[in-house]
């Protein structure tokens, strides 16, 4: 498996990686451009771990209903929709290809590794949510998207656990706002080992969705029944923080 290393005992600082972008679409709802770029910046610090970044490819955009990882890579199943792909290099964006339209979903997975044994605690953020080709603030195509953790799950022995993500702080189904310059959390202080006599690693799921019961409205704030106020839109999530410390609340 291909990852990106971070030794994070020599060197503490950001990494700056373009993990996936979202293709042109001329003809749905909204247009998602070329130049939506997502970056995964790590910040590191105390121990040393590895990360590799997953795409579900989903022709019809529904999102991942099955939620273990390493039996659902699009290598391990030899095919190409309907499994995880491994974003093997990450300064070549990724494509999510087909047009968009409300009620649909796309899914993500971050698996983190922990070299060694030293425990390690991580954050996980959305930043720089942005809207394009809007008419009124009001309007943006960014309040219509939402973002929730589905599963946060360690592998450990070759066996994935199950869900156990209510043992930590993580995040709900939630709205962007349409405020721009917002941080969003996925998780916060989720431990990298779970059994701490095991090597282990931590992946945490998480889908962005086009809510389709989110309208616009006109000037003077009538409320729209249909979502036409988001058509040709773009909606660029640009960065994706992940933040791995020694101890927790050290972010």
């Amino acid at each position: 498996m291909k990852t990106a290393q971070i030794n994070m005992l020599k060197s503490i600082g950001y990494l700056m990686l373009a993990v996936f972008m979202l293709s042109v679409v001329t003809y749905a709802w909204f247009t998602m451009t070329y130049e939506n770029k997502a970056y995964l910046t790590s910040k590191v610090s105390g121990v040393e771990a590895e990360y590799t970044f997953y795409v579900y490819q989903n022709k019809y955009h529904t999102g991942s209903s099955d939620l273990n990882l390493y039996e659902n890579t699009c290598s391990i199943l030899n095919q190409d929709d309907l499994c995880y792909e491994e974003i093997t290099n990450p300064i070549i964006p990724e494509l999510i290809k087909g047009s968009v339209a409300p009620g649909e979903r796309f899914s993500f997975a971050i698996a983190i590794n922990s070299i060694g044994t030293n425990q390690g605690f991580v954050d996980l953020t959305l930043g720089r949510v942005q809207s394009t080709g809007y008419d009124i603030e009001a309007n943006k195509i960014q309040k219509a998207f939402g973002y929730e953790v589905k599963k946060i799950s360690h592998y450990q022995n070759d066996i994935e656990t199950e869900d156990h993500k209510e043992l930590y702080t993580y995040q709900s189904f939630r709205h962007f706002d349409i405020t721009d310059g917002l941080n969003y959390n996925l998780v916060t202080d989720v431990p990298m080992i779970y059994d701490i006599n095991y090597p282990s690693r931590v992946i945490i799921y998480f889908d962005v969705y086009y809510d389709p019961s989110i309208f616009g409205q006109d000037l003077d704030g009538t409320p729209h029944t249909n979502s036409h106020a988001f058509i040709n839109q773009s909606i660029t999530i640009t960065d994706v923080y992940m933040n791995v410390t020694a101890t927790k609340g050290s972010s």
